[in-house]
């Protein structure tokens, strides 16, 4: 994992609380994530979902103390939740739109 590249063998723990913030931010994010997206919309939940990442990954790059990880995981709200409800969505319509076209001909 990158926390041992970070500190090796410092805190095991921490791979713990990782997990935790992790899940507990995906499954907020699938519960609530059909309303924000109904509310900002595609383009502006896209817009936040490249923000997240961004963040993210530019804390991962910066990071030199393993606990200062927890704080980058809570992205994981719009990198996966958010992000995988979008996709879903939009695969839905596409496929709707694909579908009632072979079925006319």
């Amino acid at each position: 994992m990158y926390i041992d590249e970070i500190s090796p063998c410092q805190s095991r723990s921490i791979a713990g609380y990782i997990t935790l913030i992790t899940a507990t931010a995906e499954v907020v994010a699938l519960f609530i994530s059909h309303k924000l997206l109904k509310y900002l919309g595609t383009k502006i939940s896209t817009i936040l979902i490249f923000i997240a990442f961004v963040i993210r990954f530019s804390g991962y790059y910066f990071i030199d103390k393993p606990y200062f990880i927890l704080p980058f995981e809570t992205m994981q709200f719009f990198n996966f939740g958010i992000l995988f409800v979008l996709i879903t969505q939009e695969a839905f319509k596409i496929g709707i739109f694909i579908s009632l076209y072979t079925f006319d001909q």
